[in-house]
């Protein structure tokens, strides 16, 4: 190894950890000021370090302010499902939201341009992508004789449908179901159960003032919201108060 591109490195890398951790000492300040309690405080700044430290640092070598939506996109669904051992589908939020305080924070100190901050919270807003993604990794066959193609399909987003292409699936089944229930005669639908609950399940969501809060882990309904909802079904599942959307099979689960 050349000494001198060593030296280098290793300056700009001491450079990068001075900038980072001066611009997380001036945002704690921010935080302060915001009336935020010490906990979160620390939850914030410990994302936002990791991120800058291990990610762009040691692994990119550029500065925190340099980020973009590609560097967002690398890190949550690429380097953390591969490199970081307790990541999950909940530290996708964590990270997301963390990101948009942390650059709302720096456009309020004009260190980053209006349109990286609208890009980089175009990118901050599509978490979906991000658990979808996290969800091929866990769901590829480590012992399957094709495992090195398909975790390169995985890693590169190779086959991956378009969005319109997808929409024009969505569309398309809607469209047959649509159809289906059009043809059967008016008393019909009053057998079938599913039609009556999807409106029971939609009066329910239109009735809440500010809409349904999902929990973190993959966007799930709140007990609350499943045993209510479950009460309002023709045939009702036999569920206890601590169950979880993942342990409903009939009703609730149906409809998401």
């Amino acid at each position: 190894m050349d000494v001198h591109y060593y030296n280098n490195d290793f300056k700009e890398d001491k450079h990068l950890q001075t900038e980072l951790r001066k611009l997380g000492k001036e945002y704690k300040v921010y935080l302060e000021k915001k009336g935020h309690k010490v906990g979160y405080i620390k939850k914030q700044l410990d994302l936002i370090y990791f991120f800058g430290n291990h990610y762009l640092i040691g692994n990119t070598g550029q500065s925190i302010l340099e980020v973009d939506d590609y560097d967002i996109y690398e890190f949550l669904g690429s380097w953390c499902i591969r490199k970081v051992m307790y990541h999950n589908k909940a530290s996708i939020l964590h990270y997301l939201r963390a990101f948009k305080k942390f650059f709302n924070f720096l456009l309020h100190l004009k260190k980053i341009s209006k349109d990286q901050y609208d890009d980089l919270i175009k990118e901050c807003n599509s978490p979906r992508k991000y658990v979808e993604k996290y969800e091929r990794f866990e769901n590829l066959d480590r012992d399957s004789d094709n495992w090195v193609d398909n975790f390169e399909e995985w890693l590169f987003d190779y086959n991956q449908e378009s969005k319109k292409d997808l929409y024009k699936d969505l569309t398309h089944f809607t469209d047959l179901e649509i159809e289906f229930l059009r043809s059967l005669p008016e008393c019909a639908l009053n057998e079938i159960s599913i039609v009556e609950d999807f409106i029971q399940f939609g009066n329910y969501i239109s009735g809440q003032e500010r809409g349904i809060v999902l929990t973190l882990n993959l966007f799930c309904l709140k007990k609350k919201d499943i045993i209510k909802l479950n009460s309002l079904m023709r045939v009702p599942e036999t569920l206890s108060k601590n169950t979880l959307q993942k342990d409903t099979i009939l009703s609730i689960s149906s409809f998401w």
